[in-house]
């Protein structure tokens, strides 16, 4: 079995009327022999084109689509469930591929790319059930070392990673605010939840690995020491109001 970054294979499962209402998430691990590092499921409705939600009830002839990065080949690819045939979504100019997350209020699809040291997003549609970007590359995020992402009900980021410009090797819980990515200012991420400031002598950032977030709050998971350090943290969003 091929050995997977970081812990397995991360399954993030939206449940979508249209493009943009998710109404359900899940996750899950597990083995997979394609080696993906992180993998994110969204269902549309099979309507042939990209269309703004207005109902939450979801049709019976609902599509869902897996994506995933494939950081040897340096592609993000997808899959049409129940399908098995994975294709190309991202090709080019991506590095090391790493997380990824999808904007489902906006139809943007987010990358993280370790190896040019950016997180990039695309804008996501559909056309005749297939799963396609518009082929233009933005930053939403520079001069970072990034890995797992998330993304909340109103487009902002939340990363675990650590600045290129820091001298510690400290990773940390970021956050890139919706209307900084709107108007491309890339380099205005916050550090968020460190080391330092969530407590003594046991910080509950402890080499934070999954993230997720909800309207209140934000969870991530510690890979190392998580006995002293917490297995599971939940904190405030910080930017609520």
């Amino acid at each position: 079995m091929a050995s997977l970054w970081p812990g397995g294979l991360l399954f993030w499962a939206f449940l979508l009327v249209d493009r943009t209402d998710a109404i359900s998430r899940t996750r899950h691990g597990r083995d997979d022999p394609y080696s993906q590092v992180a993998a994110q499921t969204m269902t549309s409705a099979a309507t042939g084109t990209a269309q703004t939600a207005s109902s939450t009830r979801v049709s019976a002839q609902s599509k869902q689509y897996l994506i995933a990065t494939f950081p040897q080949m340096h592609q993000v690819g997808y899959v049409s469930l129940p399908d098995n045939v994975w294709r190309p979504l991202v090709i080019g100019d991506i590095k090391d591929p790493r997380g990824v997350a999808v904007d489902t209020e906006n139809a943007r699809l987010f990358v993280a790319d370790h190896g040019r040291q950016v997180i990039w997003w695309y804008q996501l549609s559909i056309s005749s059930g297939l799963l396609q970007t518009d082929g233009v590359q933005h930053a939403a995020v520079e001069g970072v070392l990034p890995n797992w992402l998330t993304v909340n009900t109103v487009g902002d980021l939340y990363f675990t990673g650590k600045l290129t410009s820091s001298a510690s090797n400290n990773t940390s819980v970021f956050r890139q605010n919706a209307k900084d990515i709107a108007k491309g200012r890339s380099t205005t991420c916050t550090e968020i939840y460190t080391q330092s400031n969530t407590g003594k002598p046991h910080p509950k950032v402890w080499v934070p690995s999954g993230i997720a977030v909800d309207p209140m709050y934000v969870y991530w998971g510690n890979q190392a020491d998580a006995t002293s350090h917490g297995t599971v943290v939940k904190a405030s969003r910080t930017n609520i109001g």
